[in-house]
């Protein structure tokens, strides 16, 4: 996916990636969460990352926050919010404009053995 990168300074610090498509792609700090507020999100999914290859498919209805184990989140509607939280891994970004899907991965060299991409 090609886009423009942005750094935006103020309220919160962080990167945003503008495609054209109807994903909006931002990158933060932990402690740059504060986003959310500035996005007017309500409810923001995440996971229990534990280095491995499953992916969990997120909806308004099934929304976790960090309770349940895996490194792929699935998203299948408009107005979901997720992320995932990476150190030494790779974060992984595939969307489909088309259908209006997109999943985010948390892949380690773990999760890479075990087939996560």
């Amino acid at each position: 996916m090609m886009g423009k990168w942005v750094l935006v300074t103020e309220p919160v610090p962080h990167l945003r990636l503008e495609t054209g498509h109807p994903f909006l792609l931002l990158f933060s700090t932990r402690h740059g969460l504060d986003f959310l507020r500035r996005y007017s999100v309500s409810g923001f999914c995440y996971l229990k990352q534990v280095h491995g290859s499953r992916i969990i498919k997120v909806d308004e209805e099934f929304c976790p926050s960090g309770d349940v184990e895996a490194d792929g989140i699935l998203i299948a509607e408009r107005e979901v919010f997720a992320g995932i939280r990476v150190a030494d891994c790779y974060p992984v970004f595939i969307g489909d404009p088309v259908r209006k899907k997109a999943v985010l991965l948390h892949a380690g060299w773990r999760g890479l053995k075990a087939d996560i991409i």
